[in-house]
């Protein structure tokens, strides 16, 4: 069975390599993050840090990185692998849709009166747009679900990307 998997990995990781454009890109977003679980009303605001590569003109990885800021004794870090499919609407203008998933800590600080973590597994389904302001330079939004076990969330991310 190892032989297999190992088999299959190489594989697609030769199909990968064939279909690579080999653009990388790094970035940073603010972002407002709701909760959108029932009883919890909770809004973060955060930075975070991306680093992307397109595979091809229309397909691209992301890594995610980032904290939400304490709001009402709860913060969050957090840290995904998303992939977009980009689909060109002008030449400089593109939408694309979000599917990713990774982990989160949820930290809860009570105070003088301790903390609590909590490590939870993330899924992240949305849709983004981004707009080249130059060849090397471009400013994206995006909103995604952020499906997390009793604390689903709704980030809202506006950010700039530069492009190595």
């Amino acid at each position: 069975m190892k032989k297999v998997l190992l088999s299959i990995l190489v594989a697609l990781t030769g199909v990968c390599a064939l279909a690579q454009k080999g653009q990388l890109a790094g970035g940073l977003n603010m972002n407002i993050t709701p909760c959108l679980e029932s009883g919890i009303d909770l809004t973060n605001f955060g930075l975070s840090a991306k680093l992307q590569y397109g595979f091809s003109n229309s397909f691209r990885g992301e890594l995610q990185v980032g904290y939400d800021f304490e709001s009402k004794d709860i913060s969050t870090f957090h840290a995904s692998g998303n992939f977009h499919y980009l689909i060109g609407v002008t030449e400089r203008f593109k939408v694309y849709p979000i599917l990713g998933a990774g982990y989160a800590l949820v930290i809860a600080d009570f105070g003088g009166f301790g903390h609590d973590n909590e490590s939870k597994f993330l899924i992240n389904a949305g849709v983004g747009a981004e707009y080249d302001i130059t060849d090397r330079l471009s400013a994206g939004i995006e909103v995604k679900y952020q499906y997390i076990k009793d604390f689903s969330r709704l980030p809202i991310s506006l950010g700039l990307s530069y492009k190595f």
